[in-house]
């Protein structure tokens, strides 16, 4: 048995990897890579929740997961991204309950949690929950899921493709149910396991898919009313925000490297996606130290967000444990440039390994940090970078 293992908790669509090991799609690639540097006596695993399940079942089948590893790792850490952050502080939280888990399994599987550490976390929730309405999963999964196949640069016209299609079908409002010849086409060309994979994926979202509403200002906002106070966990949340998307002109395209027209629908993509997460109204932005040598200048801090998710959704109570310079998937190792698996995102954070490594070196430091902090006593809650204070009443 291992001391420690990381485990990550991948986000909304997220999945654990796709294919067979020769041709390895996976959603923390990078992540894993990078985060061994830091931590060469850790083991690693990754879970694979219910992709648009509602937060109740990720953070049921989470705590299950973390059951099946009881022989694997004296403790284990949670290390997610997106929702997979929300999904790893409810089950760290005593407070977070659900049918046929009791007390006692609640305290047994939170015993084994070392840390938790959150990345780009809707723990507010963000307002493209609710402006993309009841067909978002068309569109997210089309933005989000394709964004990560882009690390197989073969998927990645189809994948586009793929995406517009059903950005279409939301305009036109048709049906948009996944049809035989559009999936076999974006498919084409790909291995076998990898395409069984995918359709058994796109399968649980068709099932399952009330992640969307639950991650309204409205109902994360209850959800953490709910939870205040009783987390017992550290948890590390670390901020990324994005530039605010420039105005996109064809003529302006001239010159630069790569396809034109690729660059020309990936600024178009991130601008949509902004434009749907940007916050109403001015709110306050974390307090944190910036990673990777970048600052503030030239954003637009109130309304800031990463293009999915408003950074001052991003932590419990307005402390980040570290802020970076990114938008949403850069941060899971999804950038364009070497060390990078290629994105559908054009944001202007010129995000690039440096910085992806900076990032998860605070990270493992924050892992590191657990020992120093010593020994968690039952029924006392903990603050990042402190010893744990008494939970109140």
């Amino acid at each position: 048995m291992t001391r420690d293992l990381v485990l990550f908790v991948p986000g909304f669509f997220g999945f654990g990897a796709f294919g067979p090991p020769s041709a390895r799609i996976e959603y923390f690639a990078h992540v894993r890579a990078e985060l061994a540097k830091h931590l060469p006596n850790y083991a690693f695993a990754h879970h694979e929740p219910p992709p648009t399940g509602s937060l109740l079942k990720r953070a049921a089948s989470l705590h299950d997961r973390i059951a099946t590893l009881s022989a694997a790792a004296e403790r284990i850490h949670l290390v997610g991204h997106s929702t997979g952050g929300v999904d790893a502080r409810l089950v760290a939280n005593p407070a977070m309950t659900w049918n046929g888990v009791t007390a006692e399994d609640r305290n047994r599987i939170i015993d084994r949690i070392a840390s938790v550490v959150t990345v780009s976390a809707p723990f507010h929730g963000t307002p493209a929950a609710k402006r993309l309405g009841p067909q978002a999963e068309r569109i997210v999964l089309g933005l989000h899921l394709l964004a990560i196949l882009t690390s197989s640069r073969r998927l990645r016209w189809a994948g586009r493709l793929l995406m517009l299609y059903v950005t279409a079908l939301k305009r036109l409002g048709l049906d948009g149910s996944w049809n035989d010849t559009v999936l076999s086409a974006f498919l084409s060309g790909i291995d076998a396991s990898s395409a069984d994979d995918i359709r058994r994926f796109l399968q649980l979202v068709v099932e399952d898919h009330g992640l969307v509403a639950d991650l309204t200002l409205g109902s994360m906002e209850k959800l953490d009313a709910e939870l205040h106070g009783r987390d017992v966990v550290p948890v590390f949340s670390f901020v990324s925000v994005s530039p605010v998307p420039r105005a996109i002109r064809w003529g302006g395209l001239a010159g630069m490297s790569g396809d034109p027209a690729d660059t020309l629908l990936r600024q178009a993509l991130y601008g949509l996606a902004y434009a749907k997460a940007v916050p109403d109204a001015a709110t306050p932005f974390p307090v944190g130290p910036w990673i990777g040598g970048s600052d503030s200048s030239g954003l637009d801090l109130g309304l800031a967000c990463d293009g999915v998710v408003p950074s001052s959704s991003q932590t419990l109570a307005g402390k980040a444990h570290g802020v970076v310079l990114a938008d949403h998937l850069d941060v899971v190792g999804h950038f364009d440039g070497p060390g990078g698996g290629g994105t559908f995102f054009k944001s202007g954070a010129s995000f690039d390994a440096a910085r992806f490594g900076a990032l998860w070196s605070a990270v493992a430091d924050a892992i590191l940090s657990v020992d120093v902090l010593g020994p968690r006593p039952r029924g006392t809650r903990a603050e990042p970078g402190t010893r744990p204070e008494t939970a109140p009443d």
